[in-house]
């Protein structure tokens, strides 16, 4: 660099303008800084020297040419710099031409860092509003929900003698009294059946959604034996498996530990896991059910060779009243709230719930519960 130029510039600065309040950095002819004054340094929060005139501005339109404003001698023009605050500073700048090089002079624009912390006050007023109202939202949601449950709380509790009588009933007389009937009574005592079975498991899932949703989920905690568990919850599928042509086969490793649980709980989610299996499967697809120990945990895998499930139907599966995508193979329904609950179970014994799942080639549930809780 010409010495003599260098050396006109920094007296410049040194002598004139040092010590104002203004910003002074000197480009040289590659709009690189070559000095630069305390002021400059100081609201930068670092020494711009050897950086390019573009990597210490914030440039919003791309038109800050330095020795092109220089040129032409356009007036002051608003100029933002990157602050040690992280925000970036408007100032009115300059551009002078010193004997090939550029100065660059700037005063801190107060008429716009005054509408700026207006701007800043005004958005923080609107975040303050704008917060309450969420906070109000929020409180009538929760008071809302809390009706909610209460409301489904007390009335399936109401439907579910009724549902169950309706249940004991016609089970009774499809055990006793089939040989009376004719073709069409068996077949509609049979539909009174099925649908007071469904309706007692609705009334069951929605009990379970309001007892989860409101904090009263609790469980009683036992030492449980993983086969037994497996067994018993297997054995309550089992029948509708059958009917359906969809074997179980149950797989239990080397199991030295028994777990810290709500046994009943547990089941439930099995039985859960294993029925929406049988429900995805094709007669003669076997559902297989195991159980094995890893360190610090017993893993319950359900898998069936149904159709499978998307990323998306995935994403959206313990979610409550979702149901998936895939079709049951035999039109079963369902509330939707299986899974919901069954993962709120597996979550409240301390372990996790997750999916792995191809389309067309099946699924496989993990339900982990850790040994001690």
């Amino acid at each position: 660099m010409n010495e003599h130029a260098h050396t006109s510039v920094r007296t410049l600065l040194e002598g004139v303008l040092e010590h104002a309040p203004l910003l002074c950095i000197g480009l040289d002819a590659e709009s690189r800084v070559v000095v630069a004054n305390d002021f400059a340094r100081t609201l930068l929060g670092s020494n711009p020297v050897g950086q390019r005139f573009g990597q210490v501005v914030v440039d919003f339109s791309g038109t800050l040419a330095p020795h092109e404003i220089a040129a032409r001698r356009e007036p002051a023009r608003l100029v933002n710099f990157p602050t040690h605050s992280g925000l970036p500073q408007t100032l009115t700048c300059t551009f002078l031409e010193v004997e090939g090089h550029i100065l660059v002079i700037g005063a801190i624009d107060v008429a716009e860092q005054e509408a700026f912390r207006k701007e800043i006050l005004s958005l923080n007023q609107q975040l303050g509003n704008l917060t309450r109202e969420l906070q109000q939202s929020n409180a009538e949601l929760a008071r809302l929900n809390a009706l909610k449950n209460q409301f489904l709380g007390m009335a399936t509790h109401d439907l579910r003698k009724p549902a169950g009588i309706i249940t004991s009933y016609s089970e009774f007389l499809l055990d006793e009294g089939s040989n009376a009937l004719n073709d069409e009574q068996s077949g509609f005592l049979r539909r009174i059946h099925e649908n007071s079975m469904f309706m007692q498991r609705l009334i069951d899932d929605f009990l379970d959604v309001a007892m989860i949703e409101s904090g009263q989920l609790r469980l009683e905690i036992t030492a449980v034996d993983v086969r037994t568990l497996v067994d018993r919850a297997a054995g309550v599928v089992d029948l509708h498996a059958r009917m359906k042509g969809v074997p179980l086969e149950i797989d239990i490793g080397p199991i030295s530990a028994r777990i810290l649980a709500d046994e009943s709980k547990l089941e439930q989610v099995l039985m859960n896991l294993t029925s929406n299996a049988v429900e995805h499967s094709e007669p003669g697809s076997a559902v297989h059910v195991r159980a094995h120990q890893t360190p610090g945990a017993i893993v319950f895998e359900v898998e069936d060779h149904g159709e499978g499930m998307s990323s998306d139907d995935i994403a959206r599966l313990f979610n409550p009243y979702v149901r998936a995508g895939t079709k049951k193979t035999a039109g079963e329904r369902s509330t939707g709230l299986g899974l919901a609950i069954s993962r709120k179970i597996v979550e409240a014994h301390g372990g996790s719930i997750e999916v792995d799942s191809t389309p067309g080639k099946g699924s496989v549930f993990y339900a982990t519960i850790p040994l001690q809780m």
